[in-house]
Parts: structure tokens; C-alpha cells; sequence
């Protein structure tokens, strides 16, 4: 058979895949946040867009960085703008809306997310997906996408993928980011009782859109366990984005420290990520290859 890299032959079963959005992406399938935004306006989710946009409101050449990068993008988030935008109106010091007010708002909102991407992922897997690249049934591979293209389009056995994030038709998947917000500061603050309370709620609410990315993968150590000693680790179309940083750490501390490591490159802009990705892990320069995707 054909390999992606010459070095990966007659390692098959100690190789590990690591796969993300671009993966999708190049197999042709309409999957990036920018078709999300558009597949939400289509089916008349304009509200859910406009205050989304509206909440992480951070922007990248004029651009908003929540259909770029969807997870990083949930953790650039001010609790104090976000206290003055959902009581406008309301009188903050004296109303006793002022305490639930915020976070029933911005609930109604962020309830909504995980639904919305189940729903888009599953209109996404409908697509016919061609087998391009060589991938082989004895590696192992872990994903970060909720799609099924690994098992629909190269029939990778259930046994040795791990939906890090979940699939699309799991119960539930996983969003978020990493800015965790510590209510103790808000408590020794000096704001009025009312605010007070208001922003505690607002951190609730987005503390609950916090991915624990460290419980995540104890909840998938077995498969982790399973790749203990690999010595080839192929990266596909993932970002490297310090939000996933837990993950390959978990990843780093199992393979064989001269592991040979392919990472993927698809923009000028990919280079950065990818090394402050390597100084992170000790990646050699003799035990590492980047390849344009």
C-alpha cells in the first residue's frame, strides 16, 4: 500500500493519527464555523448569530474570530461588558431584576449552542465522502471532529478511534474554552449587592461553556494507555490551539520520547501555533516534520 510519509511504513500499529477540522475540511465537507454561521442564517437562526456576535464580539481582520475559531473565541468574553450589555435599562442598583436578569438572558442563548452544532454536524455527515488519503486500519486515531468520515470514508474500526469531543449522534458533545472564571474576585470586589450577584451569575454561565479538558481525557485514558510507547505521531488539520493543550500533553508523555512527529500546515499563519507547539512539548528538531495540508 501507499503511505503518507516513508517513515510510517512497518510502524502502522505504533502510529497515531491526530485529527481536526482541517481533515473535514479537505475531504470537501462543508464543516468550518463560517459554514455553521451560514447554515444557522439559512435555517432562520439570525437572532442566535447576531447575539452570538453580539457576546464574543472579538474580531480578526474585521472579522469575527468566533466563526474562525469557535472555542477560542468563547473565552474572549468580559463579564463586566457583558453585565452592562444584558441590564441595559434596568435600574443595576435598585432593581431586583438586576441579579437574574443577565444570566436568564445569556442563557437562553449559549443554552443553545451544543443542540445547533449536533444538529449542523449531522446535516454535514450526509455528505458523500471520498477516501483520499492512505490511512490504515491497524493505527490509531484520536479526533476532535463529531463527524464519522474516519469510519464512513476509510471504514477505521470504532476500536481505534476516540471521539475525543464525542460524535454527532452521542447524547451530548463537547464545546468550549479555557477562561475560567474565579467568583472569589467578584465577591472581594466592590461592587453594589445587586451587580454583585448579577455577575456571579454571569460567571456561572460561562464557567458551564468551560471545557475540563483534563477530566476529558481521564475519562478516556484507556485509549491513551493504548498508544504507550507509539513512535509516530501524524497531526491532520488541527489548529494546535492551547485550548486542546491537555490532550497532547497526555499524548507527549505516553509516546516514545523519539517519536517522529508530522505536523500539518495549511497557512503562513500556522506557523507560529505550531512553534510555540513544539517549544511546549520538546519537540527536536531531528524528530520533527512539517508538511503543508
Amino acid at each position: 500500500m501507499d503511505y503518507l510519509f516513508d517513515d510510517l511504513k512497518g510502524h502502522e500499529d505504533k502510529t497515531i493519527f491526530v485529527i481536526g477540522n482541517g481533515f473535514d475540511l479537505f475531504h470537501g465537507l462543508p464543516s468550518s464555523y463560517r459554514h455553521f454561521r451560514h447554515c444557522l442564517i439559512g435555517s432562520g437562526k439570525d437572532k442566535f448569530v447576531s447575539e452570538m456576535e453580539s457576546i464574543f464580539s472579538k474580531k480578526l481582520n474585521d472579522e469575527f474570530l468566533l466563526w474562525k475559531d469557535f472555542e477560542e473565541a468563547l473565552g474572549e468574553f468580559n463579564i463586566d461588558e457583558l453585565f452592562l450589555h444584558y441590564t441595559e435599562g434596568i435600574d443595576r442598583i435598585n432593581d431586583e431584576r438586576t441579579r437574574t436578569v443577565a444570566q436568564e438572558k445569556i442563557h437562553s442563548t449559549t443554552s443553545e449552542i451544543v443542540p445547533l452544532l449536533k444538529d449542523w454536524a449531522s446535516e454535514i455527515e450526509r455528505s458523500k465522502i471520498n477516501k483520499i488519503l492512505p490511512l490504515t486500519s491497524q493505527s490509531k486515531y484520536l479526533t476532535f471532529n463529531y463527524t464519522l468520515t474516519l469510519e464512513s470514508a476509510y471504514g477505521i474500526p470504532s476500536d481505534n478511534i476516540c471521539h475525543i469531543h464525542g460524535r454527532y449522534s452521542d447524547s451530548s458533545i463537547v464545546v468550549g474554552h479555557c477562561n475560567y472564571v474565579n467568583k472569589q474576585q467578584i465577591e472581594d470586589s466592590e461592587y453594589d449587592f445587586y451587580e454583585e450577584e448579577a455577575k456571579k451569575g454571569l460567571a456561572d454561565e460561562m464557567n458551564s461553556l468551560r471545557k475540563d479538558s483534563m477530566t476529558i481525557a481521564d475519562n478516556h485514558q484507556r485509549f491513551f494507555d493504548g498508544i504507550k510507547e507509539f513512535d509516530r505521531i501524524v497531526i491532520l488539520g488541527h489548529s494546535l490551539s492551547e485550548i486542546d493543550y491537555n490532550y497532547f500533553g497526555r499524548i507527549r508523555r505516553k509516546v516514545n520520547n523519539n517519536a517522529h512527529w508530522h505536523i500539518a500546515k495549511h497557512s503562513p499563519e500556522d506557523e507560529e501555533r505550531i512553534g510555540r507547539f513544539l517549544t511546549k512539548f520538546k519537540i527536536t528538531a531531528s524528530n520533527r516534520w512539517i508538511f503543508n495540508f
